[in-house]
């Protein structure tokens, strides 16, 4: 029987929960558009086929936490320790390699609730929570990028300063912490550090003018901002200057934009190394809105630039908040398409085009000849909204890439023991992933493979061949129709295997979005599994492993890791000591952004 104590407690919890259920409470709502954003993007994530660059990051993950490292190429380290964790406790598949999009994406929605509740009232924010929870574009990048993560600290810390700023007219502290974070999650986040800073900046000199005593307050405030992000920085910096010191290279991101030793990272896929293109800055413009905002995410995108062109009409009127939100959306598109425009970056403009477009929805529908019906208009808006996203994203949401099915039978069908020859017009990061934890290796080298294997004086024994065909003759590369002599030489080893193999798997195609993402026919085949066996020495497993590499680091991370090229070792007192408070920031860091996961829900039911 429950104690009195006990019976009193369920009571209460219960009588709570009733409360909220059938109360006017808008976090009920708010509850349930939370549910529709995770469900799309938990069913997207699951299927939808990736981009070829999605696989670089996917595969770089894969033994990240067991290596432990304190940096690496691209930086985003506490991404790739999450994101290994993930791999670790559920396995290697689309949806793991997504989920901190995921979770951060869905969280974010609540964000934006509390950001557009405080900026202007909780209506818009229900409205601004909406449009992100059913964002075409926010829902089908949600992959294995760092963006959408960056994105949530970066919010987290708009919030609280926005927040300190209406209150009390301070800059907030804790905005630093959630920056810092974000800073380890994707070096982007600088660009939205200098929006913050120039707005610390203005803060300070109306201070000057008006107020010494809050002057002092805040310049204080300011000193421990910047230590802080400075701080943060360590694990970062002191990877490089290991790096610089041994081998006189740095990591991507600093060789880009510092111009040191560039030219080790160029090459094929290495494509981010322009740095600054002051004047492609109209073409990608365009791009950006036309092949991206208005392609796959029109309504939203229509309604956003029409909230931003009204809010700037108010200039004289505008508010901290959204003078804050503006100059981050407007400093930060102009310095991200000066020097990238891969589409993943600009999912981070959703959040905010989902705040102005709500307030423009909001003001319309209180015109005074209109707000007589003014709940069934804002209800009519966010349906044709709901529907025409629905309809663009129908694929993915029905039907799963041939991407995720092959790693799925590579797990089920694809013994450890087994050979697998990968047909060379798959690109090497899709198969990098997909076959990480088998004995795979390009088709083109299945002649050195048999003639190492005749030469061989050792015992021998059968072992099961696994040849995975790409059926419409490029699955990813995008250039096969320029190579005639590769195409001819896969087509005449897919006869051979055709002759003498005892089973034949077909893979077919969906979770695509014609124009946007993907190139597989829903119910055609992708992919094509012969399989047949052979009497070859059993080295020749552990032999092609030493061949899983993937833009300059092995697969998993965690084997060989002398042979990376950013391998070094830490010798002296100051370096180890350096070494040792890197790696308690990182990890504390590593730990902050776990728990961060709770404080949207924190934040949200702490409020009356």
């Amino acid at each position: 029987m429950p104690s009195t104590e006990e019976t009193r407690r369920n009571s209460t919890i219960t009588d709570a929960t009733v409360e909220f259920i059938f109360s006017r409470d808008e976090r009920r709502w708010l509850l349930l558009i939370v549910a529709l954003g995770f469900i799309l993007r938990f069913i997207v994530a699951s299927h939808l086929a990736p981009v070829e660059d999605e696989s670089g990051s996917i595969t770089h993950a894969i033994g990240f936490s067991k290596l432990a490292p304190l940096s690496q190429m691209a930086q985003a380290q506490v991404w790739y320790y999450l994101t290994d964790y993930s791999f670790r406790i559920f396995g290697i598949s689309l949806l793991t390699g997504r989920l901190l999009s995921v979770i951060f994406g869905t969280l974010s929605i609540i964000l934006v609730y509390l950001i557009a509740s405080l900026m202007f009232n909780k209506k818009t924010g229900l409205v601004a929570a909406f449009l992100l929870a059913i964002s075409a574009y926010h829902i089908t990048w949600t992959a294995s990028y760092q963006d959408q993560t960056m994105m949530f600290f970066v919010l987290l810390a708009s919030y609280f300063f926005i927040k300190e700023y209406k209150q009390s007219g301070k800059i907030s502290i804790i905005s630093a912490v959630f920056l810092a974070i974000a800073e380890l999650v994707k070096i982007i986040t600088g660009v939205f550090i200098l929006v913050f800073g120039f707005f610390s900046l203005l803060i300070l000199y109306k201070n000057y003018r008006g107020d010494k005593k809050l002057f002092r307050e805040n310049f204080k405030r300011a000193v421990i901002f910047v230590v802080v992000l400075a701080v943060a920085m360590t694990p970062i910096l002191a990877y490089n200057y290991f790096l610089y010191k041994q081998k006189g290279i740095v990591d991507l991101p600093f060789a880009q934009f510092l111009r040191i030793n560039p030219e080790f990272y160029t090459g094929p896929g290495l494509h981010h190394g322009e740095g600054f293109v002051i004047n492609k800055l109209p073409r990608n413009l365009y791009n950006v809105f036309t092949l991206y905002f208005i392609r796959e995410d029109l309504l939203i995108f229509l309604l956003a630039s029409l909230g931003v062109i009204y809010t700037l009409g108010k200039f004289r009127r505008m508010r901290f908040g959204e003078a804050f939100l503006l100059g981050m959306f407007f400093f930060a598109l102009l310095f991200i398409a000066s020097a990238i425009v891969l589409q993943t970056h600009y999912t981070s403009f959703l959040p905010l085009m989902s705040i102005f477009g709500a307030s423009l929805v909001v003001r319309l529908s209180n015109i005074n000849s209109l707000k007589k019906h003014s709940k069934h208009i804002i209800l009519a808006i966010m349906i044709l909204i709901l529907l025409f996203n629905l309809w663009n994203i129908r694929e993915p949401l029905t039907s799963k890439s041939a991407l995720q099915k092959m790693r799925e039978f590579s797990v089920s069908s694809i013994d450890k023991n087994s050979l697998v020859l990968v047909d060379s017009r798959i690109y090497t990061g899709t198969y990098a992933w997909i076959f990480n934890d088998r004995s795979y290796v390009d088709a083109s080298r299945l002649p050195e493979i048999l003639e190492a294997s005749a030469n061989y004086r050792g015992n021998k024994q059968e072992i099961k061949i696994v040849f995975i065909e790409c059926v419409n003759d490029d699955c990813g590369w995008g250039t096969i129709r320029d190579q005639p002599e590769l195409n001819a030489s896969m087509e005449n080893l897919i006869s051979q295997f055709k002759n003498v193999s005892t089973k034949i798997t077909e893979i077919d195609g969906g979770g695509s979005i014609t124009g946007v993402r993907g190139a597989e026919i829903l119910g055609e085949p992708f992919y094509r599994v012969y399989e047949t066996s052979s009497l070859m020495p059993a080295e020749v497993l552990e032999a092609v492993k030493k061949t899983h590499n993937h833009f300059l680091y092995h697969i998993p991370r965690d084997a060989y890791p002398e042979q990376a090229f950013d391998y070094y070792t830490v010798n002296g007192f100051f370096d180890n000591t350096l070494n040792f408070f890197a790696y308690l920031i990182l990890y504390t860091i590593v730990l902050a952004a776990f728990l961060s996961m709770g404080v949207p829900f924190y934040l949200l039911f702490k409020q009356r």
